[in-house]
C-alpha cells in the first residue's frame, strides 16, 4: 500500500500544484480508508484559522484519492474527475489539516464498481470531514464521476 500511496502522491504533486502548494500528504487510516493530510502553516488565513479553500482542497483530494484506489483496486483503468461537491463550514480550524472519509460505505462501494466494470461509467458519493478539537469542522458531500476509457473499434474491412 505504501508504493501506491507514494505513486499517487507523485501523480497528484505533478498534476494538482494547488495539492503539492497546499503540502497535501495522503496516508491509509485505521480503517483502510485514504485520508489527506495538510500543514496548517501554508493554508491558514488573516484570522488565524485554516482557508476555507484549503480545507475543500484537502478534502477533494481525500474523495479522488479514495476513488482513484477503488478502481485501481477492482483492477480497473478510469479516469475520474469531481461531479458534484457541496461544503459546510462548522467551525474554525487552528491545526493540521486532516480530511478523512465517513465510515465506509461498503453496498455503494460495491455498486460504483459493479456499475463502472458494466457500463464503463459511474459515480460515487462519499462524505469527507474534517474535525477540530474532536468536533466536525467541515463536511464535503461530493460525488466523483469515472468512466473507463474508450477503446477504438476495429476498422472495418470491406471485402471488394
Amino acid at each position: 500500500m505504501d508504493a501506491y500511496l507514494t505513486r499517487l502522491q507523485r501523480q497528484l504533486a505533478e498534476q494538482v500544484p494547488l495539492a503539492q502548494a497546499s503540502g497535501v500528504r495522503l496516508a491509509f487510516d485505521p480503517a483502510g480508508a485514504i485520508c489527506a493530510e495538510a500543514p496548517f502553516a501554508p493554508n491558514r488565513n488573516m484570522h488565524g484559522t485554516a482557508f476555507g479553500g484549503s480545507l475543500y482542497t484537502v478534502s477533494l483530494v481525500c474523495g479522488f484519492a479514495q476513488t482513484r484506489w477503488l478502481t485501481e483496486q477492482a483492477g480497473l483503468e478510469a479516469e475520474i474527475v469531481v461531479h458534484r461537491a457541496q461544503a459546510e463550514y462548522h467551525r474554525p480550524v487552528r491545526g493540521p489539516l486532516i480530511a478523512s472519509i465517513g465510515a465506509a460505505q461498503t453496498q455503494s462501494q460495491h455498486d460504483f464498481l459493479r456499475t463502472l466494470e458494466h457500463r464503463g461509467r459511474a459515480r460515487l458519493a462519499l462524505d469527507i470531514t474534517i474535525d477540530a478539537d474532536d468536533q466536525r469542522a467541515f463536511t464535503l458531500q461530493a460525488s466523483f464521476a469515472a468512466r473507463m476509457p474508450v477503446t477504438a473499434a476495429p476498422p472495418i474491412h470491406s471485402s471488394r
